[in-house]
Order: structure tokens, then sequence, then C-alpha cells
């Protein structure tokens, strides 16, 4: 049997053609997608994880809490937990979906 060989994506260009909407990797069933915010953006209360792929990024969480990612670092925010993500000036990320167990 005979495999193709997969494409390589380029994630932070893709990202940058269609700025601040969630574009959703092929055959990922929606678990993966990226970002290039260019502005302040709520996302849904699911649990996921952010990997900052370039920029900088603020996660606004409940209370005044926040997260502040860099380029190369994460971040897992539990499901049911608001969010509001903010570009330092403008953020790549790569949002990870976990499975609901409810």
């Amino acid at each position: 049997m005979t495999v193709a060989r997969p494409p390589a994506l380029h994630l932070a260009r893709l990202s940058q053609a269609t700025p601040d909407e969630a574009l959703d990797l092929p055959e990922s069933g929606g678990a993966l997608c990226t970002l290039h915010l260019t502005r302040k953006r709520s996302d849904e209360a699911q649990g996921c994880w952010y990997v900052c792929l370039s920029g900088e990024l603020l996660i606004d969480l409940p209370h005044g809490n926040f997260v502040h990612l860099r380029a190369q670092e994460t971040c897992r925010v539990p499901e049911g937990v608001a969010r509001t993500l903010t570009p330092v000036r403008e953020a790549t990320v790569l949002v990870i979906t976990l499975p609901s167990f409810s």
C-alpha cells in the first residue's frame, strides 16, 4: 500500500490570510484551529490549550486573573472558564480543543 506524503502546513501564514477568524486544520474534526489575532476576542468557555506561535497573547480570566503568553509558550484553560484573548499588537495562536466529559 502506498501512502501519500502529508502536506506541511505553515500555521502562521495560513492564519494571517484570515485575520481574527478561526481556521480549522484539515481532518482535525474542529479540535485544532489557528487564529491570527489583531484585536480583542471573546472565546468559548470550552476546555482548550492555547499555544502562542508568534507574537504575544494575553488571556484575560475571571476575577482579574490573566496569563501572558509569548511565542512558543502554552496554557490550558479548563472548560467553563470564561476568557478573552487580547493580542499584544498581533499574535498567532494554535487552539487545541479538549474533549468535553460532561
